[in-house]
């Protein structure tokens, strides 16, 4: 390691830390308890500012009752709300003042701390071919969830049981956990596509923060909840095997 840091300073101007304390667009960082916190609360506030620029920075009261869900409450993606070609596509995003395909784009790459948004950003990518009105507004909603709600931090405890995760499980649901290290929970929504296919979904915890999380549409049909149930625990199970 010494030989390498050398081998680097003679070649490069380099400041060699302890630690990282930013990958990418996240930011990471420790507490005195030894707990990791990894987060894109600034990268969230820069999609915010590029696609929101006359937005206030301060929300008011009003504005965080109106956006604290990622959707409009009666909100569903459909294909069958498409626009007909590329030129209303391209009258919307001059009327709204952006491009639809660019700000999924830039919600994807955040999607890798938004929890609570995975869903809907998953469900967008689905329709970045030929987005309609209905599609304009549910993504100019979920940019203002970002701007009322910006994302949170995902934690990695150095004590397990400390997680909110473990306590849920250990302290309201009086479940015995030998070895909370690493919990996988997996679910989904029975035939609610447009072709009679259900959304699936898993999430992946290791101490106590997200490593892995995913919002997914299998090509079987499931003909009962059942079916659905398993098809999104065989893919978790598969992803937390590789885990």
């Amino acid at each position: 390691m010494e030989a390498f840091k050398k081998a680097l300073s003679e070649r490069f101007d380099v400041n060699i830390a302890p630690r990282a304390d930013w990958y990418l667009q996240a930011r990471i960082r420790q507490d005195a308890n030894g707990n990791i916190i990894l987060d894109q609360q600034r990268y969230s506030k820069s999609i915010v500012r590029r696609y929101l620029p006359n937005a206030a920075d301060v929300p008011t009261p009003d504005d965080i009752r109106r956006y604290r869900s990622p959707l409009p409450g009666d909100f569903k993606w459909t294909k069958a709300d498409n626009s007909a070609n590329k030129k209303e596509v391209e009258a919307l995003e001059r009327e709204y003042g952006f491009r639809f395909i660019e700000v999924v784009g830039s919600l994807n790459y955040l999607a890798n701390t938004a929890t609570e948004e995975l869903f809907a950003i998953r469900k967008s990518c689905r329709h970045m071919n030929l987005p309609s009105r209905q599609h304009f507004r549910a993504i100019l909603h979920m940019l203002h969830h970002l701007r009322c709600h910006p994302t949170n931090a995902l934690v990695f405890y150095k004590d397990w049981r400390q997680s909110p995760v473990s306590k849920m499980l250990i302290q309201d649901l009086r479940m015995e956990i030998p070895d909370g290290t690493l919990l996988w929970f997996t679910d989904a929504s029975h035939a609610d596509c447009d072709d009679s296919r259900s959304t699936c979904c898993y999430i992946g915890f290791f101490q106590g923060g997200v490593v892995d999380m995913q919002s997914f549409v299998p090509q079987p049909i499931a003909h009962s909840t059942a079916e659905s149930e398993t098809m999104a625990l065989a893919v978790g199970s598969m992803a937390c095997s590789y885990i």
